[in-house]
C-alpha cells in the first residue's frame, strides 16, 4: 500500500514538472522570459542571446512574451551561408532539420517547396534570387497539437534570402491562440501609453 502511494506521489510531482513541458532550444513556451533577454524595437520582441539549449546551426533566437501569457512565440534564424546562390548549404542544412522535425512532430503539415509559374528567377542558380524576391517559396509546416495554449499548434521552418547569394534558415514555433492573447497584450500595452 505504501509503495503504491508513494509512485502515485512520485507520478504527480512529474507530471506537474511536465505541466507546461513543451519548449525548443529549452525556453519554455507560455513561461517566463529567459534570463538576459534583451527587448527589441517590436512590441512584446525579445532577443534572446543565450537560449538554455541552443542548436549548433542557430546564431539568433527571439521571444514574444508578454507578463500575461508568458512567452507566446518563439523564433530561431541560423548562420548565414554565404555564397550559396543556388541554396545548396541552406537546402541541405534545412533537409536535416525537416527530417528531426518530422520525426519529433510527425509529417502532418504543408510543404510550399515551390517555384511560381510566372517565375522571373527560375535558373538553378538563381534560387537565392527567387527567395528574395518573392518567385519561390522554401518552407515546411508542422502542426503537432491544438490541445493545450501551452502547446505548440504551428512550427514553421522556412529558407530566406539576405541578397542574390546569402541565404539562411528560419524556425518559429507558436500557438495561434496564445500568439492573439499575446498580440492583444502589448497592444493593450501601447494603448494605455497613449
Amino acid at each position: 500500500m505504501f509503495k503504491t502511494f508513494a509512485l502515485a506521489i512520485i507520478f504527480a510531482v512529474f507530471s506537474a514538472l511536465n505541466a507546461h513541458a513543451d519548449s525548443a532550444f529549452g525556453i519554455e513556451y507560455g513561461g517566463k522570459l529567459p534570463s538576459g533577454a534583451v527587448e527589441t524595437d517590436s512590441a512584446a520582441m525579445f532577443d534572446v542571446s543565450n537560449p538554455p539549449s541552443p542548436h549548433s546551426l542557430f546564431e539568433g533566437y527571439q521571444v514574444g512574451y508578454t507578463e500575461e501569457t508568458g512567452v507566446c512565440y518563439i523564433m530561431a534564424y541560423s548562420e548565414t551561408f554565404r555564397n550559396d546562390k543556388y541554396g545548396t548549404k541552406a537546402k541541405s542544412a534545412y533537409d536535416k532539420l525537416v527530417a528531426t522535425l518530422d520525426r519529433k512532430y510527425g509529417p502532418t503539415g504543408d510543404s510550399w517547396e515551390m517555384l511560381r509559374e510566372d517565375a522571373l528567377w527560375n535558373e538553378a542558380d538563381e534560387f537565392a534570387m527567387s527567395l528574395l524576391k518573392g518567385d519561390r517559396e522554401h518552407a515546411r509546416w508542422f502542426t503537432p497539437s491544438a490541445d493545450s495554449q501551452n502547446e505548440f499548434d504551428y512550427v514553421q521552418i522556412i529558407i530566406n534570402a539576405l541578397s542574390s547569394s546569402d541565404t539562411f534558415i528560419q524556425l518559429s514555433y507558436q500557438n495561434g491562440s496564445l500568439k492573439d492573447k499575446c498580440i492583444a497584450a502589448a497592444s493593450a500595452t501601447d494603448d494605455s501609453s497613449l
